[in-house]
């Protein structure tokens, strides 16, 4: 049978199939079926003011896509294919003056992969309180709490006492066991990284 002769019947088998593929499915039923390669992943911040940036810092085991700051509604993405294979998993260093959250997984196979399917889009957005995760940049849920301090960075304006009272046993020879209060004090001065150590003891002559 010559092409000519076949075209017409191509045709047809073309538009059947297309007319199967558009009959009306539930949004579950598009889900199960759908199977996504691409995605794309949104870091945002959300925070109130731009007093200090966001500095954030993505990477996965093959790529790191480096340090990047961003001021208040900025935004940094990338795309990428999702590995057969190994496990495609990015993680990100989320650091607002001076507090931070460390690896945060923002992709991972079999996790984000059926939360963002539908769009192909994660969104990640930092906020006073913790990281919010959202598929369309609409409907946000808090997925990782407030950040957390980290001490290289901590600047102290006001010294810090913590106090620990020990009671301790002393033995002499010829003389009764004496208890002691053993007071351990620690002061963290102002602007200093180092706290400074006192232990402070009774008068053994009274």
């Amino acid at each position: 049978m010559s092409y000519s002769a076949l075209a017409p019947l191509l045709c047809m088998l073309f538009l059947a199939c297309c007319s199967f593929q558009t009959l009306p499915a539930s949004a579950a039923e598009v889900d199960k079926l759908m199977v996504r390669l691409r995605y794309k992943v949104h870091i945002l911040n959300g925070f109130a003011d731009n007093a200090k940036p966001l500095i954030i810092h993505c990477h996965s085991r093959d790529d790191d896509l480096g340090e990047h700051t961003l001021w208040k509604d900025q935004e940094f993405r990338f795309k990428f294919i999702v590995h057969f294979v190994k496990t495609t998993h990015f993680v990100c260093d989320f650091n607002w003056g001076s507090k931070s959250l460390d690896n945060i997984s923002v992709f991972k196979n079999d996790a984000e992969t059926s939360s963002c399917r539908a769009t192909g889009n994660c969104f990640w957005k930092a906020e006073e309180d913790g990281i919010y995760f959202s598929n369309n940049d609409q409907n946000w849920v808090k997925r990782f709490d407030c950040f957390q301090i980290y001490n290289h960075h901590l600047q102290i304006h006001q010294p810090l006492v913590f106090v620990t009272i020990r009671e301790v046993t002393i033995e002499k020879s010829g003389f009764p066991e004496v208890e002691l209060e053993v007071e351990l004090k620690i002061t963290v001065s102002p602007n200093s990284m180092l706290p400074e150590v006192i232990v402070s003891r009774p008068d053994m002559n009274h």
